[in-house]
């Protein structure tokens, strides 16, 4: 699922019903309808971004006015969030690639129950949508170090995040083409070119384990 989509579902306990959902001036609007099935979770377009993670309170009610009605806890989760985002304390130290040591001692200042607190605090400094509380520039950092571990980890067992090629691919983002050639030498080329603004990146692989080292770019 893209980061563009809505990522936060809500999960309806005890309220089990067949119902259309929909969002309007902040308000959930719950209609009866027999078509659908069953279900007890629920993506609410337009709202789902506005909650943040963890319990929230709800209250239904049957009146259009939006009088006060029955209440419900519910749980708002991120599905597919990133792996590397999943520890707060790990999430932090993977600041590095864009961070300074400085910036990044002084998130992990303080007991560690506050390395949630901290990160939020973090990116919600440079947040594109403010007024949501789902930040696509962070998923989109994290899900860049998942890219990176996913296939850039050599045969050797270095951490893709951690190799030329991962810390390029985290800073930069995918590339608009990668070509692939072999020098004198038999060892393999790779060329990644960007736009907007123009740049390219070389890296060679001198020891054929999929560890290719920068050298150019």
């Amino acid at each position: 699922m893209s980061y563009r989509q809505m990522i936060h579902y809500l999960t309806l306990n005890p309220v089990k019903e067949r119902l259309s959902l929909s969002e309007c001036g902040g308000k959930i609007l719950m209609d009866n309808d027999p078509a659908k099935k069953d279900y007890n979770i629920f993506r609410i377009d337009g709202l789902s971004t506005k909650i943040n993670e963890g319990a929230f309170r709800i209250s239904v009610s049957a009146d259009h006015n939006f009088a006060e009605g029955e209440r419900y806890i519910l749980n708002c989760r991120w599905i597919d969030k990133p792996k590397s985002l999943r520890d707060p304390e790990l999430a932090i130290k993977a600041l590095k690639f864009i961070e300074s040591d400085s910036v990044i001692s002084s998130l992990l200042d303080g007991d560690d129950e506050n390395y949630a607190a901290n990160l939020a605090e973090y990116w919600k400094k440079i947040d594109p949508t403010p007024g949501t509380e789902f930040n696509p520039l962070m998923q989109e950092f994290y899900n860049r170090i998942d890219y990176a571990v996913k296939n850039f980890t050599t045969i050797g067992g270095s951490n893709g995040a951690n190799t030329d090629r991962g810390k390029v691919y985290i800073k930069f983002g995918k590339p608009l083409e990668v070509n692939r050639t072999s020098d004198n030498y038999g060892n393999i080329i790779e060329t990644w070119t960007y736009n907007n603004p123009q740049r390219k990146f070389v890296f060679v692989d001198k020891k054929g384990t999929g560890d290719f080292s920068l050298i150019s770019g």
